[in-house]
């Protein structure tokens, strides 16, 4: 990691405890308004029948919660290892959040597309599902990256458990960017990658803090 800058700046810094707790509360919207667009499915057919032909619907609900949940997670482990935040990061912070809260919206239009019979537009939607957690690796990075370079981490943070951090969410925007290519040739499949890659944040977090 290069040299961050000064930990004395001239505008005091904030506490993290609002900064986590307003989060917390945008990401369990966020999750809650996924399982809302689970509707009963209308039809003509069975109940069972009808229920069981939307299975895209729940499989990019799933794939959505891991998603939110990891971040969740990650985010928590990111904000228990910062001193204090700045105004820079409490923007950057509310960008991610901004990712986030869009979230039940390509959850809710991959699951339906993947229900017509229409090629390209099962491709837009797993293509617009895709990009959106790739904007949202993205933020995410931008908010640790912000907080390394302005000295906001903890003290007993070390170089070597900043860098270990930095490289694994690293691995998001690349993977994130390979399961938008692949919604080109499969839909389904880039959903699938787009599940398991949000699985490798679940992890449990191994960073040493001591110096």
């Amino acid at each position: 990691m290069g040299a961050t800058t000064p930990r004395d700046t001239a505008a005091p810094l904030a506490g993290t405890g609002r900064l986590e707790a307003f989060s917390d509360g945008v990401i369990a919207i966020a999750i809650t308004l996924l399982v809302l667009e689970i509707k009963i499915p209308e039809g003509t057919g069975s109940l069972a029948t009808r229920l069981a032909e939307q299975w895209p619907v729940y499989v990019a609900y799933l794939v959505s919660f891991v998603v939110v949940g990891a971040t969740w997670l990650s985010h928590h482990h990111l904000i228990r290892d910062l001193r204090g935040a700045d105004h820079g990061l409490l923007l950057l912070n509310l960008a991610l959040l901004l990712v986030v809260s869009f979230i039940p919206f390509p959850t809710k239009v991959v699951g339906e597309e993947l229900l017509s019979h229409h090629v390209e537009d099962q491709r837009t939607a797993a293509l617009l599902y895709a990009l959106t957690f790739l904007v949202l690796a993205l933020a995410f990075n931008a908010v640790w990256w912000w907080a390394v370079r302005r000295g906001l981490q903890r003290e007993d943070l070390s170089v070597a458990a900043i860098g270990h951090r930095t490289r694994h969410y690293l691995l998001g925007p690349p993977a994130y960017a390979a399961s938008a290519a692949l919604a080109f040739l499969s839909p389904t499949a880039s959903l699938a990658v787009t599940g398991l890659v949000a699985l490798t944040f679940l992890l449990p977090d191994t960073t040493k803090t001591k110096v």
